[in-house]
Order: C-alpha cells, then structure tokens, then sequence
C-alpha cells in the first residue's frame, strides 16, 4: 500500500482513499469523471471492494421525470387510487362534503355558514371544490387524490435522488408504502399535499444552481396554502444544509447537536405557553416504519417486516461507513427529524382555534421515513432482500385492498340507508362505538353519504376554525363546537331541542353487523338505545 489520495465522499466531502498498486485506472465514462470532477489516480487508489461501495453512481439527470422507469413507478403508485369503487382515506369524506357546503353557499342555497379567507390549510380543498363543481364527485375526488399521491411519490423520489446522488430503484416499494401510510389514510391531504410540494422544492435546491434554487422557491407559497408544518420543515432543512455545507465534516457533528438541543427548547417553550400532549411513544416514530400501521393488529406483521429490513440496511451502512455516515448531512436531517418526531409535543393547543393542531408526530414521521431512504439509496442491496422487501409490500396492499372493499360495502350499505330512510336535507349523525384499530375507516361515512342529499350535523370541520368554512350559532346545518362533536362521535351527546330533528346512523344492535337509522329526541344521549 502507497501514499493516501484524495477523492470525493457521497455526499460531495473530500475523503482519503488507501491506494493499492495495480488497481484499474478507471471505471467511469470520461463524461461522469467530468460530471464528478474526479481523478483516475484517486479511483485507482481504492480496493476494488472499496470501488464498488464508494464509487458515485450514475449522475441524477434534471429529465428524470421523462425516464421510462420513473413514468411507470408514477403510474403503477397510482393503482390504489383506482381498485375500488371508492377511496377510503379518513378526512377525504369530510373534505369532499365541505367542499359541497362551500358550493351551496356561495350559490346561496344555504344560510348560516360562510367561507372566510384563509391562507394555509385550504390548497386541497380549492382544488377539490373546483374539481367538484367541473367534474361531479366521483371523478373529482379520484384526480384530486391521484395529484396527491403524484406530487408526494414524485417528489419523494427525486428528492431520494437528489440528496443521495443515486436513483433508488430498489426503494419504490418503499416509497410506496410510505405514499398510502397513516397519513394517506387518515386524510391529512392538505398536509401530504405541502410535503409533496416540500419535496420538490429541496430536491431542485440540493444540488442546484442559483437559478434553480431561485426558482425553487416559488414552491413555497402553494406548499404554504396546503400546510404550514411541512414548510416550515422545508426551510429549516434547506437552512441546516447551507450551514453544514460550510463547515468541515468534522464540526457537522457539533452543528448537529446544537440543532437538537434547539428542538429541546423549543418543547420546553410549547410546553410552557400553550397546552401541548406529549408521549414517549412517540419513540415509535422515529424510522417512520409506523406509517404502515393502518388499521388493524395485521399491519403489525408488514410494520416489523419493514423494520426487520431498515435495521439490516443501517447496520450494513454503519459497518462500511462507520463513524462517517453521521457526518453526512442526509444522516443528519434524518437524526434531526427523528428528534423532533420523539421531542415535539403531538398536540399543541393554539388559542386561536376551536381544536388543536394534533397528530404531530405521526405527520412527521412521514418525513422521517422519506429521509431515511435517502439515507439507505447509498447502499447496495441482496437479491433475497429485494424479494422480502417485495413481500413485505405486497402484503401491505393485500391488506389495505381488502380493507377498503370491506368499508366500501359498509359505505355502500349507508349511503343506501341514508337516501331511502332519511327525507331530503335532513341532519344526519354516525355512531359506532370505536373498533380495535388505529383509526377508524366509517368515522366521516355519513360526510359523503351526505352529498348532495342531507346535512352532515357532526361535520367537524367549522367548529376547528382550522379550515375556511365558519358556522353561526344555531345554524341549523352543523354544531359549531368541537367537544359537541367529539361527544357526538363517543355517544355523550345529549340531544338539544334545537337539534330535532336528527336522525342517527348506527349498529342495529350492539355487535350486530347491520346499521339501522334512529330519529333522536330532545333529552336522549345519543349513545344510549331506548325501546
């Protein structure tokens, strides 16, 4: 062994390199040695097992988007958006009926409600009304979604691109998984919008040039009309990356601390002001493997699947790279986020609003996963890995196939109860007593068995004062207090005289299969049957 040569890292640092006599001269076209600034002598002076691990991979092209294999990875993503008769994601009922609400009001068809200008929170539900008023709600909904999943995939895996200096074929699964997540299903669609956006923005300024990171910022408004979080994310990632990139690789590790005890203070200083809930186990958050926990105990199986793989990779990565991969500064962002998940409190009281900001750490997790990709596009994968992570993923969509067709048929058999047992422009609640899951699929069924037909009296989009549509007391539409909603969905609610009529959709009997409507009376509490 000779004298150490310089060459350049994975993520663009100078690192040495132990020279070997007799190693090839070079194997990389003179075009990518140019792309890379690199030097035969410096690739000669590593061991060929060194060559394959540390070597750049291809160049990320600016025309990715027009590689045959990004255009199918976008097109078969978008199969779930298109395997049912519906989408089943949560809010998305909700969002859809308000942006019917937001028609009929500005038609004047409805009194006591309105549409307040608002700057953040709506960039999905412009669209979707606008969507809704050219194209009707089924297909509304559909292309509304399917732009969703677009920009978030998309943007996930140019950014994984960008950021790694490789593009992460074998991670699609991943970021697939990740794209119909807890999030996804939730209905967090103003949210998973802006970090789509997000996405893009840091994949053009990673390794742009003034131009495109100039240009790049343009992405911030619209992000900022979807969700305010995911820019706020952005930017900060954007900040840490020009600092880190300034200094040495060996005092990132001190910028690194600093930046979480940052998000120590800023815990203490929500925790101090406002009302926050904080858990440790948010812990659980911290890879963003809990996306794939959907619904049922079932998604455990895929959740520790995924895992088991992520904790290989990173072990693999920690052996090759040692004490040099937390230098790195996609490492870091990873870390960084991973703190925040665990440090930031997943509910925060904000005096100005009707409900709190919650979900927190579940949303950023969702970041965390997509950054931990990036982390792991570095590495070179087995055969036998790509099949597990083949069936890991597979199964993920087998189960959330067949959970959907299951909410699907019990929409179906909803919607049809509402429409022949309840009269035209009727209030209309839902209330099931909360099944062993992590979220329900039927929480806002009766929102779009609504449309167009009754009033969905629980809807509880006004009384968040988080969206745009606002409710006057006694309205005679909707309930414009949160804790009247929360009451209406765990069967505390006692009826008002002002209420009546209401019709309630239910279980025909505790544990019965079969849902039955009730007309409600002043005085009851909605949880309780009477005969």
């Amino acid at each position: 062994m000779t004298q150490n040569a310089q060459g350049p890292g994975e993520d663009g640092s100078v690192r040495c390199l132990a020279r070997f006599p007799g190693a090839p001269e070079t194997f990389l076209e003179p075009s990518l040695q140019i792309r890379f600034g690199y030097n035969p002598r410096s690739v000669a002076s590593a061991h060929p097992t060194q060559q394959i691990a540390k070597a750049p991979e291809t160049p990320v092209q600016p025309r990715l988007w027009r590689e045959w294999r990004f255009l199918l990875f976008l097109s078969l993503v978008l199969l779930p958006c298109l395997w049912q008769s519906r989408i089943q994601a949560g809010d998305l009922s909700s969002h859809l009926y308000n942006s019917w609400l937001a028609l009929q009001i500005r038609s004047g068809a409805i009194h006591g409600v309105s549409i307040v200008p608002q700057w953040t929170n709506v960039a999905f539900d412009w669209l979707l009304t606008w969507l809704l008023a050219s194209f009707g709600a089924a297909l509304a909904q559909r292309i509304a979604i399917s732009l969703a999943v677009l920009v978030f995939a998309g943007g996930a895996f140019v950014f994984i691109a960008s950021a790694s200096g490789r593009r992460p074929w074998f991670l699609t699964p991943c970021v697939a998984v990740l794209a119909y997540g807890f999030a996804f299903h939730i209905g967090f669609f103003n949210f998973y919008f802006s970090l789509g956006i997000c996405l893009w923005f840091l994949a053009a300024f990673w390794n742009g040039g003034i131009w495109q990171r100039t240009a790049a910022l343009l992405l911030l408004p619209p992000a900022w009309l979807a969700h305010p979080l995911p820019v706020v994310w952005g930017v900060g990632s954007v900040a840490y990356l020009i600092l880190a990139r300034r200094m040495a690789a060996k005092w990132r590790l001190l910028l690194l601390l600093i930046a979480i005890a940052a998000l120590v203070v800023l815990h203490q200083l929500l925790s101090g002001r406002y009302h926050t809930v904080w858990s440790p186990m948010q812990v659980f958050g911290v890879t963003g493997a809990d996306q794939v926990f959907v619904y049922g105990r079932k998604y455990g199986i895929v959740l520790v699947g995924l895992l088991l793989l992520w904790l290989v990779w990173l072990r693999r990565l920690l052996k090759s790279s040692g004490r040099d991969l937390i230098l790195q500064i996609p490492a870091q962002l990873f870390v960084l986020t991973a703190a925040g998940v665990v440090l930031i409190p997943s509910r925060i009281d904000f005096p100005r609003y009707g409900h709190a900001l919650v979900y927190v750490a579940d949303r950023m997790s969702l970041v965390a996963g997509v950054l931990l990709c990036v982390v792991l596009a570095k590495l070179r994968v087995r055969r036998a890995e790509l099949v597990a992570l083949a069936a890991v993923s597979l199964t993920f969509f087998g189960f959330l196939y067949a959970d959907s067709a299951w909410a699907n048929r019990r929409e179906d058999e909803i919607e049809a109860l509402v429409k022949h047992d309840i009269q035209p422009g009727a209030r209309v609640v839902f209330y099931a007593p909360d099944r062993n899951m992590r979220l329900d699929p039927l929480a806002h069924v009766v929102d779009r068995a609504c449309l167009g037909y009754c009033f969905s009296y629980a809807d509880y989009e006004p009384s968040t004062r988080q969206f745009r549509i606002r409710a006057d007391e006694n309205n005679g539409i909707v309930v414009t207090s949160y804790n009247d909603v929360y009451q209406i969905a765990t069967g505390n609610y006692v009826v008002r005289t002002q209420d009546i009529p209401l019709f309630q959709v239910e279980k025909c009997s505790p544990g019965a299969q079969q849902y039955c409507v009730r007309e409600l009376r002043a005085g009851q509490v909605n949880g309780q049957h009477t005969n």
